[in-house]
């Protein structure tokens, strides 16, 4: 078991931390720590693709339907939400990973 930051070949649970070091500044952020408090710890694969479908249905009620975003699906999201949860593991929330 180990916390810290994630490779892209690794597989973990989240949890948020208790007392994160900086409240969250940016949507994903706020998302992630939404999720987690609703639905407790998750695997890190499924809470990405969770917040990343949720930015989608956003995207989608604000007009992202007229653009390539309703061609292109929740996917487009992936990699941000992914470069946000590594870039906040060890400040709002940790992950307890294993190589998979």
């Amino acid at each position: 078991m180990t916390t810290g930051r994630l490779r892209s070949n690794t597989t973990g649970t989240v949890t948020k931390l208790e007392r994160p070091l900086r409240p969250p500044t940016t949507r994903i952020e706020k998302r992630v720590l939404a999720v987690l408090a609703s639905e407790g710890p998750l695997p890190f694969d499924a809470l990405v693709g969770r917040v990343a479908d949720d930015l989608y249905r956003d995207e989608l009620r604000h007009g992202g339907w007229a653009a390539e975003i309703g061609v292109i699906g929740s996917g487009a999201f992936r990699a941000g939400v992914e470069r946000a949860m590594e870039q906040a593991t060890d400040v709002l929330w940790t992950v307890e990973s294993r190589a998979r």
